[in-house]
């Protein structure tokens, strides 16, 4: 067993392998993390190539809507138009526009919703531990 398999066993996490098409046609291979430590949150991780990769947070939540309507403000942006979801990343170096296959998202989320059912995310959050994180006390 790794190291990384002891810190985070694979029943409190999930990743989904797909890829992105940057401004709609050309491929950069994508990962969707998700861990039930922090159970609001998604992870899109973009390998960059030779400038390595790029990770963005985002609201699970957003994810959800953006497959339905186009949602978002601010440095992410989702929306949906027909087997595609698009997702506007932006930051002060720069943006993307991505699109993803709605299948593949649709997959990765069910994997997330698997591990932690939507409305139930209070229970799996270590609210003891992020205080701790907040107040600068031991984790």
């Amino acid at each position: 067993m790794s190291s990384f398999d002891a810190l985070f066993p694979a029943d409190d996490w999930v990743e989904s392998e797909m890829t992105a098409y940057l401004n709609g046609n050309v491929a950069v291979p994508a990962r969707l993390l998700y861990d039930q430590a922090d159970p609001w949150a998604v992870t899109l991780v973009l390998d960059c190539g030779a400038s390595g990769e790029r990770e963005w947070v985002f609201g699970r939540d957003l994810l959800c809507s953006g497959m339905l309507a186009a949602v978002g403000d601010g440095d992410v942006r989702i929306g949906p138009e027909d087997d595609r979801v698009w997702i506007v990343l932006s930051s002060p170096s720069g943006f993307a526009d991505l699109a993803f296959s709605r299948a593949a998202l649709e997959k990765a989320l069910e994997k997330t919703e698997d591990l932690v059912p939507p409305g139930r995310e209070p229970e799996f959050f270590d609210w003891d531990r992020e205080w701790d994180l907040l107040t600068g006390e031991a984790a």
